[in-house]
């Protein structure tokens, strides 16, 4: 996901080697999705992770289109407060 910056859904998160990792494999996770947190100029402010440990069915195209839109919605407040603390900054440096 964050190498791509594209979003990932899966009923397999254990035998999908674009979600396998050894955290999965413990936990037996059965099915998962992921979104990138994207800034404006497509850099990688995170990810946002959900999974379910019970089903492999637990998340439809529906589940991961609401995920996207909401990382969305948190990479745009993310990269606001990254500006206001640039702009707070700034400001200190200034009246110094």
């Amino acid at each position: 996901v964050a190498d791509r910056r594209a979003a990932l859904h899966t009923h397999d998160a254990g035998g999908d080697a674009r979600s396998a990792s050894a955290s999965v494999s413990r936990q037996a996770v059965q099915s998962a999705m992921a979104a990138p947190l994207l800034a404006h100029d497509r850099s990688l402010l995170g990810v946002v992770y959900v999974d379910n440990l019970r089903s492999r069915e637990a998340f439809t195209a529906a589940d991961l289109d609401m995920l996207v839109a909401y990382a969305g919605i948190a990479a745009a407040a993310v990269e606001r407060e990254l500006r206001a603390e640039q702009l707070r900054t700034l400001h200190r440096v200034r009246d110094t």
